[in-house]
């Protein structure tokens, strides 16, 4: 059902989907708003004594810990930003691990201009926007200084959901450098220096341009994390170059879903 929007839906456009609450899911030129810290601390206060009570999936636990987390937050509010609050919210309401229980915030993240997606061996980029063709399916050993397993086991209190789940949908999160800020790996200021094993078996530190969500198409990784599978149409401008170009069979999985 749909809700009356507090400042964290109306402002931050921090939407949650749940069984007991859910919003509309934001359009695709939705930006981080310019919140104020009164706003922020508002908005975190609604979450916990309004939305987390209507939630039924937590533990006594999760519940206590989901109060920590929150709590850490209203105490730096003073000094948060519209993106602490994003990724403030991804934490708490992932505490209970439940998939239907996630905030629709793809929409609110910067960007990389690649595409990832896990395999046995790891991670690898499978898309990539116009100019960064030469890293297609390259295998992703760094970013910054953390190894991609490391990113992962990082994101996952971020991220709701079983460790499957988890893991899946990290691909996604993976390539927002708000995300990989927050978790430890550190950058330059409108870059990000990703280190890959090439196909040719060279291994070699690339920068990658950090962009907002318009610039690259940015997908909501709840809903189009699969997405990374599956080439954009030929034709389309600003197409992104994939991995499978040049299959000359593909599965029809791998094709876009019929009407």
């Amino acid at each position: 059902m749909h809700m009356n929007r507090r400042n964290f839906i109306i402002g931050s456009a921090v939407l949650l989907a749940s069984p007991t609450f859910a919003w509309e899911l934001p359009g695709p030129d939705t930006k981080l708003p310019d919140l104020t810290q009164a706003q922020i601390l508002e908005d975190l206060i609604f979450l916990k004594s309004q939305w987390a009570p209507l939630d039924k999936s937590f533990n006594p636990a999760q519940r206590a810990a989901f109060d920590r987390i929150i709590n850490n937050a209203v105490a730096r509010a003073a000094t948060s930003s519209p993106e602490d609050l994003v990724l403030d919210v991804m934490q708490a309401v992932a505490t209970p691990r439940n998939g239907h229980t996630a905030p629709l915030v793809g929409r609110l993240l910067d960007s990389l201009p690649v595409r990832l997606w896990w395999f046995s061996d790891g991670l690898y980029i499978l898309s990539a926007a116009p100019g960064y063709e030469s890293t297609l399916g390259a295998r992703i050993e760094k970013f910054g200084e953390l190894t991609s397993a490391e990113c992962l086991e990082r994101v996952a209190p971020y991220i709701s959901g079983t460790d499957q789940r988890i893991r899946y949908l990290s691909a996604s999160y993976l390539t927002s450098k708000m995300v990989l800020d927050r978790i430890g790996v550190l950058s330059p200021q409108n870059s990000f220096p990703l280190t890959l094993s090439l196909k040719n078996g060279e291994t070699k530190t690339v920068d990658l341009s950090v962009s907002k969500p318009d610039a690259y198409d940015a997908r909501e990784p709840v809903l189009f994390g699969w997405s990374s599978l599956i080439p954009d149409e030929k034709g389309k401008e600003g197409r992104w170059a994939h991995v499978l170009d040049g299959a000359e069979k593909r599965s029809p999985g791998y094709e876009k879903p019929a009407p």
